[in-house]
């Protein structure tokens, strides 16, 4: 065979090659992930009934309110499940969570069992979290709840002092107090001495105030000095009255 046709034989051979390599190519490309098609799940118009709730009407011992929280919300997309939440405004530890698994796509609703202890009402948030396969395309919806309850006043809940006290020296006294909506409403304990001053205790650590009375000389007698504490309402407790006998 002359070596021009044999040449162009193996030209032709080439290029049949090539069109089956790069046929066989059209199906895949090795290396690359097929495009997720899935539709990122997406929530929207939270509710939940009720949207205020009386503290005392849900407690039956004034410490701990029990009650439901019925939650629904839109959902669009591919979802796999939704995580219905209540918590704190301020922290992230749920107080009542309830999960819907595999929802679909509409209206989903679920009910909440709350146990709340009473320092920790007011404002609560309520959150919908939706979740799409392997974790893709997570949102959330937003509100509120409102959990009233009445102001509880202040406890003076001891006054450690001596009975009696011989000058001259340091008259201390260690005072605990409380307060049934929480430490932190307690704003301050006070003391109104024999002479009639009023006296803030000084803050050693949660619950528990001092005060302590240089006395060099005194008359012989009872001597009565008066505590109360006072919460951030402006709410008193009732007063405490501790009586030191001074003697010779």
């Amino acid at each position: 065979m002359p070596l021009l046709a044999r040449s162009s034989l193996r030209a032709a051979a080439l290029v049949a090659s090539l069109v089956l390599l790069t046929t066989a190519g059209c199906d895949s490309t090795p290396g690359v992930e097929p495009i997720d098609t899935a539709t990122p799940p997406r929530v929207s118009n939270l509710t939940v009934t009720p949207g205020v709730v009386q503290f005392e009407d849900v407690s039956a011992d004034g410490q701990t309110a029990f009650f439901t929280v019925n939650a629904a919300v839109d959902v669009t997309g591919d979802a796999t499940e939704v995580r219905f939440i209540v918590q704190p405004q301020v922290g992230f530890d749920p107080i009542a969570e309830v999960v819907a698994a595999n929802p679909g796509s509409g209206r989903v609703e679920e009910r909440l069992d709350v146990e709340l202890p009473r320092d920790r009402s007011g404002l609560l948030s309520v959150l919908a979290v939706v979740v799409g396969p392997d974790g893709a395309g997570t949102n959330e919806a937003r509100t509120t709840i409102l959990v009233e309850r009445p102001n509880a006043p202040p406890v003076i809940d001891r006054v450690a002092a001596p009975d009696t006290f011989s000058p001259p020296g340091v008259l201390r006294f260690d005072v605990t107090a409380s307060d049934p909506d929480g430490p932190n409403d307690l704003l301050k304990v006070q003391v109104i001495t024999p002479v009639g001053d009023l006296l803030d205790l000084f803050f050693v650590r949660e619950g528990l105030y001092t005060a302590s009375f240089d006395v060099p000389v005194a008359d012989p007698g009872e001597n009565p000095f008066v505590f109360f504490a006072t919460d951030r309402a402006g709410a008193e407790s009732a007063r405490d009255t501790f009586i030191v006998t001074i003697t010779e």
